[in-house]
């Protein structure tokens, strides 16, 4: 086997235990012992990982062949050592003949361990060969329902904002839908949402927001989330009472008579009901520490002043703010209000 890469994202101790596994694979019989370490080892793996890791198995394991090595006669084939070892199934995911990957799928049974397994058999959903697919929507109903909810939610992670992206899949989405409304699963979530202190947390709130699911959690991530991106969202999709969320870009033409174009952002949305009174949720912006959020305020603020009755309150909040653009705001209500009076 080669070495690996520099850029490899494997641990090289782990790379050295599944080539030892394809060594053994070659010569039709795997050490459940080496089997149990690199299943070990592939619980901490990043599920993010999943298509850069899934090369470096193949590749390392040697995941390649469809039969016996001439060679080898009377050797046992990939699909002999497959069928007779429980767990082969997680490696076998990223074999390079599809007809080991639909054999891997067909033997998974039970929840998946780690949350790189549960991201690996999504990712199959979107594989090129249609055989594949089959098996692995087949497959996610079987293994995703009996998942442990925490597991779930960090693979929710990486695929509720990827897996909007795959092509091949339009008719197999049921199943990873039926996990992303889980209240469960987005009970975990959020809090992996509300605790993180880096990373796109606005954008996966966007993203987990296409499901109801979500809308009970929304007033304590507007109060107590770490990041201020993830309370200014919150805050916005109560105030406004409604959840969007990006969907893709579209070519919007400015003049067609010179081909000029520019792609714009396409947003889906639903309507969602406020847990809390509109005026608490525009006071909690407001003494917010971060711009962002008392930003998110000030916006409702203007856009409900009519009907808000602690519009004075708010004005005394934010009328000194430090950001101008908060200032702009404030001074256009008053100003409304100073000529309607």
């Amino acid at each position: 086997m080669s070495g690996p890469a520099s850029n490899a994202v494997l641990p090289e101790d782990l790379r050295s235990v599944i080539e030892r596994i394809g060594a053994d694979l070659d010569r039709g019989w795997v050490s459940p012992w080496l089997l149990a370490r690199a299943m070990a080892g592939l619980d901490a793996v990043a599920p993010g990982n999943v298509i850069r890791v899934g090369r470096e198995i193949r590749d390392a394991a040697g995941l390649f062949w469809t039969r016996v090595p001439a060679y080898q006669p009377r050797g046992r084939s990939h699909g002999d050592v497959l069928a007779g070892l429980p767990g082969l199934e997680y490696l076998f995911l990223f074999h390079a003949d599809g007809h080991f990957r639909q054999a891997a799928l067909d033997r998974f049974r039970g929840g998946a361990r780690n949350a790189f397994a549960f991201v690996a058999i999504a990712y199959r959903l979107n594989d090129w060969a249609p055989p594949v697919r089959e098996a692995a929507q087949a497959c996610a109903w079987r293994v995703f329902s009996q998942t442990d909810p925490r597991i779930a939610a960090r693979a929710c992670v990486f695929l509720l904002r990827r897996s909007r992206h795959w092509q091949r899949w339009a008719n197999h989405t049921a199943a990873l839908d039926a996990i992303f409304a889980r209240a469960d699963v987005t009970s975990h979530l959020v809090e992996i949402i509300g605790r993180a202190t880096t990373g796109p947390m606005g954008r996966l709130l966007q993203a987990a927001a296409r499901q109801p699911a979500l809308d009970p959690h929304l007033p304590d991530l507007a109060r107590r989330a770490a990041l201020p991106v993830v309370r200014a969202d919150a805050l916005r999709m109560l105030i406004a009472g409604r959840a969007t969320w990006p969907m893709g870009f579209e070519r919007q033409w400015i003049d067609k008579r010179y081909g000029l174009s520019r792609r714009v952002a396409v947003l889906g949305g639903r309507d969602i009901a406020r847990s809390c009174p509109l005026e608490e949720l525009v006071a909690l912006g407001a003494a917010d520490r971060a711009i962002a959020v008392r930003r998110a305020a000030a916006d409702g603020l203007v856009a409900h002043r009519a009907r808000l009755a602690n519009v004075d309150a708010v004005i005394r909040m934010l009328a000194d703010d430090a950001s101008p653009s908060i200032r702009e705001r404030i001074a256009f209500v008053v100003k409304e209000r100073a000529g309607a009076s």
